[in-house]
């Protein structure tokens, strides 16, 4: 008796861990080719700054296909000028310091730097930046709102109520063929998540949900 119950146990068990398996994951999940997930801003004396960080993939290409991606911290610096002194960063993390120039956009005429770095996960760090013989330290908080949902509750949601509209990308074989750019954005103290649907030759449909909520508040045609 004790055998046929051990054998009954072991068969539930390999029956569970089949059907939790088979769940369907959300498609959207892996379509997503850029990824800004956390937002950070903080100033000294002399020197604001904003950081995000997330993942983007190299080189940046509106194919629907995702490619190669890579995590990155990246830094804006506002009110300066490249023209009059040379700015750059430096940053301590688990026992690694991390090093970057501030450079300037010449797309969006901001200055900005970036620091190659994965699974990061703080909701406050500090750095220091350097411009000629000057430094201080800037330390960045996040500005993320408490209860905001995450990017993957977000596309769930989207999912559920744009069925339509995801199904206008999605096959015969339930193949999503179409890359995602997701951005966390917060404006005046409300959090979105804009949600980019990039389905080649620089079709772009862009969509704005509700960071509380996951509701969808605009859809609307880029290119």
């Amino acid at each position: 008796m004790k055998k046929l119950l051990s054998i009954l146990t072991v068969v539930c068990c390999l029956f569970l861990c089949c059907f939790t398996g088979c769940a369907k994951q959300n498609p959207l999940l892996s379509s997503i080719s850029e990824l800004r997930l956390m937002l950070f801003e903080g100033q000294s004396e002399n020197f604001t700054l904003k950081a995000c960080y997330g993942f983007n993939e190299v080189p940046l290409n509106n194919d629907a296909q995702v490619g190669q991606k890579i995590y990155r911290l990246s830094f804006r610096l506002l009110d300066k000028e490249m023209e009059d002194v040379a700015y750059s960063l430096t940053f301590d993390y688990l026992g690694k310091t991390y090093k970057t120039d501030f450079k300037l956009n010449p797309v969006s005429d901001t200055v900005t730097a970036f620091i190659e770095l994965e699974n990061f996960n703080e909701k406050e760090f500090s750095v220091t930046v350097n411009a000629g013989s000057e430094s201080q330290t800037v330390k960045l908080k996040s500005i993320i709102p408490e209860k905001t949902i995450s990017y993957e509750s977000a596309l769930n949601a989207l999912q559920k109520e744009q069925k339509n509209l995801i199904s206008a990308y999605t096959d015969e074989n339930g193949n999503f063929n179409a890359e995602l750019i997701v951005r966390l954005v917060v404006k005046n103290g409300a959090p979105y998540w804009y949600v980019g649907i990039a389905s080649g030759n620089n079709r772009l449909k862009a969509l704005l949900i509700d960071g509380f909520t996951g509701k969808t508040h605009a859809i609307r045609e880029i290119f």
